[in-house]
Parts: structure tokens; sequence; C-alpha cells
């Protein structure tokens, strides 16, 4: 047998060597499904996570909590109130993936408790607070589309639709009806919240405003109600208002009419307007509270909420 020549020999070492180097320089991670994908895009977007920040009134008892939670219409108690959220929870359910397209309803689930601090009557000098156990929940649809095919699947896909939103407490005794956001120059009506998608791309249907970030932008939300309450309910708009360099997220909506149906329900119309859009993606939530909830330390806490979203560029 010939002996290899020592000089064949070592630049057949240096070749492996090289070769060995190349490919692990040039292996890639493992990529995601795209049903993780789709999750992550989700998780990412602040159209998804406003709820708990403009739901979560924190502790009455606080000095900045005193500031912004509403007052009552009543000189008696309760004197102000407020949800104070502990926890917050998300679940995705995929209806279908396709090669091209796919719908999730993402849901949120929120746990706390209403505060409501105030007097039993007149005569008494201690303020007392009262803590009800509530558990809300609010839902929206969302439709993707394919943009690309990189190796990347987050960066495939976008969101084209997103529904309004929907939820509140189980077995509501209160309920909205329909929403009316004047956002600028542009209405969106929703009766059905998660039948009604608003889209992001510009072509036909409906689409979620677009505003330019402008501190006197008006905007203004009406909503309309269903309650067994002789007396008027607690109708609140929660949305992003910067006010004396802070954000102020919740706001009492003015009741601007109340007819009986005859049958022992009302229907109730309730507005609130304000001035001011700061650059990001949004949602304006409406939440009804029946008059029980804050009024009767015994009665549970009844809610609906209804939302929609909307964008300042």
């Amino acid at each position: 047998m010939k002996k290899m020549p020592f000089a064949m020999l070592l630049l057949g070492l240096s070749s492996a060597f090289w070769f060995t180097g190349c490919d692990k320089s040039s292996s890639t991670e493992p990529s995601v499904s795209d049903k993780d994908a789709l999750s992550s895009i989700i998780a990412d977007d602040a159209l998804f996570s406003a709820d708990n920040v403009l739901l979560n009134d924190g502790d009455p008892t606080t000095t900045s909590a005193m500031y912004s939670l509403a007052k009552t219409s009543t000189a008696i108690i309760p004197h102000n109130w407020g949800r104070k959220i502990e926890s917050f929870s998300r679940t995705i359910d995929f209806a279908a993936i396709t090669d091209t397209t796919a719908q999730a309803t993402v849901t949120h689930t929120m746990t706390g408790f209403l505060w409501i601090r105030g007097k039993y009557s007149t005569s008494d000098t201690a303020v007392t607070t009262v803590k009800k156990p509530f558990t809300e929940t609010t839902t929206r649809i969302a439709r993707f589309v394919r943009i690309a095919r990189s190796d990347n699947p987050k960066r495939n896909w976008k969101i084209s639709e997103l529904s309004a939103v929907k939820g509140g407490t189980a077995g509501s005794g209160i309920t909205i009806n329909e929403i009316r956001f004047y956002a600028g120059d542009d209405t969106v009506i929703v009766t059905d919240p998660n039948n009604t998608f608003l889209k992001f791309a510009k072509g036909r249907g409906k689409f979620v405003p677009e505003l330019s970030v402008d501190p006197n932008t008006p905007l203004r939300v009406q909503v309309t109600v269903t309650s067994t309450s002789p007396d008027s309910d607690f109708v609140t708009a929660h949305r992003p208002f910067w006010y004396m360099n802070k954000w102020i997220y919740r706001a009492p909506m003015l009741l601007v009419s109340s007819n009986a149906n005859g049958d022992g329900t009302f229907i109730r119309v309730y507005e609130h307007s304000w001035r001011g859009v700061w650059m990001g993606r949004h949602n304006l939530l409406v939440s009804a509270l029946t008059r029980s909830s804050i009024f009767d330390d015994a009665a549970n806490v009844s809610s609906q909420i209804w939302g929609v979203p909307f964008i300042a560029l």
C-alpha cells in the first residue's frame, strides 16, 4: 500500500474542519408553528392588552383612585366605587388555519373585587368599604391573512380584520343594545359585536377608525341599554385620556334619554364626549353596571361590556 503524502493528509484534514465549521454556522433554529406565531402576534398587539388596563380602577381607598373614580349621582351612599382586577388571563381558540387565512377567538377573563365606599345613612360618620367579587370576560375575533412565506412564521401573517368586543358577567341583568362611536369624521355602529368586523386594509366594508395624533380631535360615544331598574344604572366609558400629566381611563357617561317599555324594562341612552388622540392602537370600551351592583351591598356584580378598536397614526 502506498503511503499518502504528508502534505495531502494535512490538506484533507483542513478541508474537513472547514466544511464542519461552515455547516455549524449556517444552521438555523427550528421554526415555530403557524398557530404559535399567530398567538404571538395577538400577545404583542396593544389591541389585545387594553382590557386589563382600561377596566382596572385600582384601590378606591388610595388618593389617586379617589381622584379618578366617578362619584355617584346621589349625595348619600355610595360616595365612590371602582373595579380592582386581581387576575387576568387570555385564551385563544383557533377555528381554522388554512394555507392563506386564519381565525381566532380571543377571550380575556378578569377576576377581582368591585370596591364601594360610602355610608349606610346620612348620620354615619365612618365610611364603610364593601368588596364584591366579580368575574368578567371579554371576547373578540381576529382574522388573519398570509403575507409571506419566510422561515419565520410570525412574519408571514398579519391581522386583516378584528371584531368589536363583547363581554361582561355571566347572566347579566343589564343589556347593551347598540354602540355608536364617532371618531373624528368616522362613525362606527355596533349592534352585534362579535359579528361586526372592522378591516385594517382599504377596500370595501367597515374599517377600524384611523385618526391623526391630535389633542383636539373630537370623539364621542353613545350607548343604548335595556334595564329593569326604575332608576338609571352606571354606564361608563373606558378609553385612553391624558389629563394633568396622568392617564384617566374611566369616565361616567351622561344619561340623555330614558323611556319605559311598559313591561317593567327601560330603554336608556348615554353619551360621553372628549378630545384628544394619542399615538397607538387603542380600544374604546363601554361598561354598563346594574344599579343594584353599586347600591345594594348584597347584590351580585352584574355587567355588560362592549368595545371598538381604533388607531392613531
